[in-house]
This record gives structure tokens, C-alpha cells and sequence, in this order.
């Protein structure tokens, strides 16, 4: 919590430009300038009328097909929104680290003070849709700016990234065949590398001789390293969402894919429920059949978990259950 606190008390000074296409929607920029980076994004106002009320869209460690033009953006317009989505520059290293700074929260602040700015956006209805990663920033960014309005997260870590990646080596040794004690001492390496800070080269080691033992395939092993090879990466492996959660009070919107491996409905929701207890406004609802990414999934082994084809939160069901939840909280 300290290093979350102590971003959000970084004052952005925010410059933001907005360029209209003909159908209302258009590139807009907008600057962190606490850290020196400026963001293009795209801002569409669907069918809503000004003031709008705003969702800004947060994907996790890459893109997610969360632009304004996707099916989700669609949706969300058509349900009355506005949506913000922006090019997360820094997305891909997470930028999480042990210095004090949560460079994408303080950017998701920036992207706020950007739509506060706005004339046309009614600054008491703007609130964030998160997916994985990008749920854990939504989360931390609500704990400490009371000005967001509600939260909808997808595939929520609540349970923490350390132990959500541990459960997942293990379920995929487990599909491989590997007994008990094989899976458990497995597991208990994982541990030791993320408590130890071990760096990419232990976890190189340990993903090698994971496919040595053809425990998990090659695929496998080089999606691990990719999302352990920063320092960001690793600090996010052992953040802990409780606090941030805990804080939260506004109505919160959590889907999760019934299949989802990363970040598994029946170890994450008891997390998720223990630390918003008491909390208003609360909806868990988890769609049967959906991956990580709230698609009708797949059957492969990637740590993405189920990571199937086809554009993200289009599965059966994603569009009734927001769609619903948003009618039913109202303006």
C-alpha cells in the first residue's frame, strides 16, 4: 500500500489535446507529466449526450482488443457510455516496481484528470473497466481517489499473482500426468524464486527444467519468462490487492471466467468476497465456459490461461451480464 499512497500523492499536471472524427469519436493525448510520458487514446461518446459519463478502459499486460472500436467498446457505448481507451506504453513491463513508483496507476490518474478536464464529461460518473493486471491497477487507483464512480474487473488476481502462477504451474504438471510430490516440489521452487527476488535467469533455470521434464511445453515456458523478465513483472508477482480492495466503496462489477487458469474462480472469489466484506454494491458472477480473457475457450496450456482465439470478452454471456449490471446500478 505504501508505494500505491504514495504515487497517488504525486499531483499530475495533466496537457491533453482532442482531435473529433466525423462520427463523434477521435485521438485525443493526454501527459503524465510527473513521469514524462504523454499517451494517445482514443475518446468515443456512443450514444450517450453530454455531460458524458466516462469509462476508461484498462487492459492488463498487453493489448486486449480494449479500444473504443472493439466489441467491447461497442458495448459499452451503446450502454450509455463514454469510453476512454489509451495506448499503454509502458503496459508490457508492467511498470511495477520496488522504488516506490506504480507508473500505471499514476498514468490512470492522469487519464482521469485528462476527462475531468472535458467540458463535455460529467466528472462524478467516470469509472474504470479493468482486466487482469489492469484490474489490479483499477482496484488500487478507486482505494485512493474516492472521485471514481465504479469499478468493473475481469479475471481479478484478488488471491495475488504469486500464488495465482504457482496454482497454474501446478494445474498444468497436474494435466501432465506428475504425481503429488513432483507437483508440490514444483510448486515449492516457483515459491522460492518469487520470495527470494530471484531474476529472470532463476526463473530461466526453473522453466528449463520444466520442459526438460516436459512438465510444460516450450510455448509455455517462453510466455512465463516473458511476463517474469522485468522488475515490474516481478514486483506485481508479490503485490497484494487486499489493502486496496478493502478500501474500495463503490458499486464493483468482478466477472471471471469459469475456465480461467490465471486467475481461477474458486481460489480468487473467496479472496475477492473476504476483502470487500460489507462493502455496497457488490456482483461476482462467473460465466460458464469462459477463459481469462472472457472468451469461449480453448484447450491449450498457455499461462494466459486457456488463451483461445477470437476477440476478448465475447463470450457467451459478457455483454448480458454488463449490460445488465450497468441498466440496474443506474446513472
Amino acid at each position: 500500500m505504501g508505494f500505491i499512497r504514495c504515487c497517488l500523492l504525486v499531483v499530475a499536471i495533466v496537457a491533453a489535446t482532442a482531435c473529433l472524427a466525423q462520427d463523434g469519436g477521435g485521438t485525443v493525448t493526454f501527459e503524465n507529466a510527473s513521469a514524462r510520458v504523454t499517451f494517445s487514446g482514443t475518446f468515443y461518446p456512443g450514444t450517450a449526450q453530454p455531460p458524458y459519463p466516462v469509462i476508461l478502459i484498462l487492459s492488463g499486460h498487453g493489448p486486449h482488443g480494449t479500444s473504443p472500436q472493439s466489441a467491447l467498446g461497442r458495448l459499452l457505448n451503446d450502454s450509455g457510455y463514454a469510453t476512454l481507451s489509451y495506448d499503454e506504453k509502458r503496459a508490457d513491463v508492467l511498470t511495477f516496481d520496488r522504488a516506490g513508483r506504480v507508473d500505471m496507476v499514476s498514468d490512470t490518474e492522469a487519464a482521469i484528470a485528462y476527462l475531468k478536464g472535458r467540458p463535455d464529461v460529467d466528472p462524478k460518473r467516470i469509472g474504470l473497466f479493468g482486466s487482469s493486471a489492469g484490474a489490479v491497477v483499477a482496484s488500487a487507483v478507486a482505494a485512493q481517489d474516492p472521485s471514481v464512480a465504479f469499478l468493473i474487473l475481469t479475471g481479478m488476481p484478488a488471491e495475488g499473482a504469486a500464488k495465482a502462477r504457482g496454482r497454474l504451474i501446478a494445474e498444468l504438471a497436474r494435466k501432465k500426468g506428475c504425481e503429488q510430490e513432483e507437483i508440490d516440489a514444483l510448486a515449492a521452487d516457483f515459491r522460492a524464486v518469487i520470495a527470494d527476488d530471484g531474476g529472470p535467469a532463476d526463473m530461466r533455470r526453473l522453466a528449463a527444467r520444466m520442459v526438460s521434464d516436459k512438465l510444460i511445453t516450450r510455448e509455455t515456458a517462453d510466455n512465463l519468462l516473458e511476463q517474469y523478465d522485468t522488475p515490474g513483472a516481478r514486483a506485481l508477482l508479490t503485490y497484494d490487492s487486499a489493502a486496496d480492495l478493502r478500501n474500495l466503496g463503490v458499486p464493483i462489477l468482478a466477472l471471471y471466467g469459469s475456465l480461467d487458469m490465471q486467475a481461477p474462480p474458486d481460489a480468487n472469489i473467496p479472496a475477492l468476497l473476504t476483502a470487500v466484506e460489507g462493502k455496497p454494491a457488490v456482483s461476482v458472477i462467473v460465466l460458464p465456459g469462459l477463459d481469462h480473457s472472457l472468451r469461449d475457450a480453448g484447450t491449450d496450456d498457455t499461462p494466459a490461461g486457456n488463451r483461445s482465439r477470437g476477440e476478448p470478452f465475447t463470450g457467451t454471456g459478457v455483454f448480458q451480464a454488463i449490460t445488465h449490471w450497468l441498466a440496474a446500478k443506474g446513472p
